[in-house]
């Protein structure tokens, strides 16, 4: 190679473009210092979601103003905004407990309260699948006597697998006249159910969908809340048919169909695509319910056999105090 060819090749590296600066941080706890995993991380301009590792590390290359807005949401936690610019340091973002809300707690005006069916942080068990004709509800109570809320954003947490059939329909519901013990049988609180698709699912960060509900402007009723989830097809209009175990360890078979009469409009989807609505078994008061199939309506679940533990979804609300 000639000298004139070596300059030129060296000019042009010297007028290659430097890769863009990235942004590197820590979500850590803010109480415990603790660093944070499987935090859902939303970069609001460009709308690139990412979430942070077991570390509770992330990073996003800078947009061209250099300047980075950051959404940062998980599972107990009080949603919180930042915004950012270029550093060469790890940077520190904290995100605050969301308070539970306890019996006897009393909860400060302005403060993120959680509502769970738990009263510690549980961990994800045995589960149900949301296929079409399985419904699940849960009941979340209401804030302590005298407190009120408005309900901010709604969080449901699947089980982190590969989703490619089935959608879900949510809605929350008041509690009847005979409270929480008759069921999720109230009047429905949203205009209209919020359906998910089988993209927006699939998408869910390590399974945990969230939903903002503030536009609703959504007072949180004394006696709480039933979250209901009913699975769906990925199609309009698909109702169950039969569910198969081909055995052999493979998934079983479910068949659905425009018309359960009418072979002609039937579908053969495995059972392991379908979303699947994670659980935990504690000692928990039991809250969640059950619609099947079987014509039995609506069932608490309880424990058999001799089991003490509740099994109850992991669902959860976040409300604004007043």
């Amino acid at each position: 190679m000639s000298l004139i060819s070596i300059l030129v090749a060296f000019l042009g590296l010297l007028a290659s473009p430097p890769a863009p600066p990235t942004y590197r941080a820590v979500v850590i706890d803010a109480v415990t210092r603790n660093p944070l995993a499987s935090v859902t991380v939303q970069e609001v301009t460009g709308g690139s979601t990412c979430v942070t590792n077991q570390a509770g590390l992330f990073n996003f290359p800078l947009t061209a103003s250099g300047t980075l807005k950051l959404h940062l949401s998980s599972l107990g936690y009080a949603p919180a905004d930042f915004a950012r610019t270029a550093t060469d340091v790890l940077d520190t973002l904290r995100l605050e407990p969301a308070s539970a809300a306890l019996p006897g707690v009393v909860v400060r005006p302005g403060r993120q309260v959680l509502l769970t069916p738990f009263t510690r942080q549980p961990h994800l068990g045995s589960s149900y699948y949301l296929i079409p004709s399985v419904q699940v509800a849960v009941h979340l109570a209401g804030l302590p006597e005298g407190q009120t809320g408005r309900i901010n954003q709604l969080q449901l947490q699947l089980k982190p697998t590969a989703i490619r059939a089935g959608a879900l329909r949510i809605s929350l519901r008041a509690l009847g006249p005979e409270g929480a013990a008759a069921g999720p049988v109230g009047s429905d609180l949203l205009p209209t159910p919020l359906e998910i698709s089988t993209a927006q699912l699939a998408t869910a960060p390590k399974g945990l969908l969230t939903l903002d509900l503030s536009s609703y402007n959504l007072d949180l009723p004394a006696a709480g809340v039933f979250v209901l989830v009913e699975g769906l097809g990925s199609e309009a209009n698909q109702h169950y048919v039969s569910l198969s175990n081909p055995g052999n360890g493979h998934s079983p078979l479910l068949v659905t169909g425009a018309d359960p009469k009418d072979p002609k409009t039937y579908q053969v989807t495995r059972l392991n695509d379908y979303p699947v609505l994670g659980a935990a078994e504690t000692d928990d008061p039991a809250r969640t319910w059950l619609l099947g199939s079987n014509g039995r309506g609506w069932r608490l679940y309880q424990p058999k056999d001799g089991k003490t533990r509740t099994k109850n979804s992991l669902v959860s609300l976040l409300v604004q105090a007043n």
